[in-house]
């Protein structure tokens, strides 16, 4: 642990980063930012964004491409390179980055007020929320605002076993919805998943809940039970694989669920 003084010193260099324009950063000081990026994801954040970011690996000095500054359909690197964002930040950039007229109205509700306290009633809470209302088909008016996907997909799980009663949910192969338990339950990708699922979660380990016809049991002699592994007409389409049902699934099968 270090001591509170180097924190608010290795803080206060930060800050003077963030106020600082790329071209007017030393370039002595880049070099140093790279090397300490590295080292900080690899020691601090999780060696695994290193290897999944194919910026790492970009023939730059440093070997590494920090992202800085954006404008538009581009975002820059800390050295000056320009790359057009396919990605979008997954949706969140629709409107381009750092566009002017959302920027001006962020820097006035920031002079105004920086977050509500929770204590009182917000009023931009509700005028949002009925504008969500009015461009949202059906009768759909009511809004709850989360932090991120996970969280809404969360809420989205919760609310269908309020709304139907049911227990069962069906999910598709490589199917991604967040990385919070919940949302992990219902995803198709064991690359996340891995070897641990969340609490309570059954079947498949990539989240597909398959048909009991999928797999006929059978007892051996001995009186054990095991799965014939014989493909069957209407077997999931990824070849001849298949995998047990969730453990308390209904005999009925997913025909029973909701």
């Amino acid at each position: 642990m270090a001591n509170r003084e180097q924190v608010v010193r290795d803080l206060d260099r930060v800050i003077g980063l963030i106020k600082t324009d790329a071209k007017d950063i030393p370039a002595e000081t880049k070099q140093q930012m790279m090397k300490e990026t590295i080292h900080h994801f690899n020691e601090y954040v999780s060696p695994g964004w290193l290897q999944y970011r194919k910026s790492v690996s970009s023939e730059t000095d440093g070997d590494v491409v920090l992202e800085w500054e954006d404008g538009g359909s581009y975002f820059y690197g800390l050295n000056g390179e320009k790359f057009l964002d396919c990605l979008g930040g997954f949706g969140i950039y629709t409107a381009g980055h750092s566009e002017p007229e959302i920027v001006d109205v962020v820097k006035a509700q920031l002079n105004r007020q920086g977050l509500h306290s929770q204590e009182l009633i917000d009023p931009l809470r509700g005028y949002l929320a009925k504008a969500v209302a009015d461009i949202t088909p059906g009768d759909l008016k009511q809004c709850f605002f989360t932090n991120g996907g996970a969280e809404a997909v969360e809420m989205a799980l919760k609310l269908a076993r309020f709304k139907t009663g049911g227990r069962w949910y069906i999910s598709t192969i490589r199917a991604f919805h967040g990385k919070t338990a919940g949302s992990l339950s219902v995803g198709g990708k064991s690359t996340y998943r891995g070897a641990l699922p969340p609490p309570g979660a059954a079947g498949d380990p990539r989240g597909v809940r398959q048909r009991r016809r999928h797999a006929h049991r059978h007892r051996e002699p001995g009186g054990r039970g095991r799965e014939d592994r014989r493909r069957h007409p209407g077997a999931h389409p990824g070849g001849g694989r298949h995998h047990r049902a969730p453990a308390g699934l209904p005999e009925g099968g997913p025909q029973d669920l909701r």
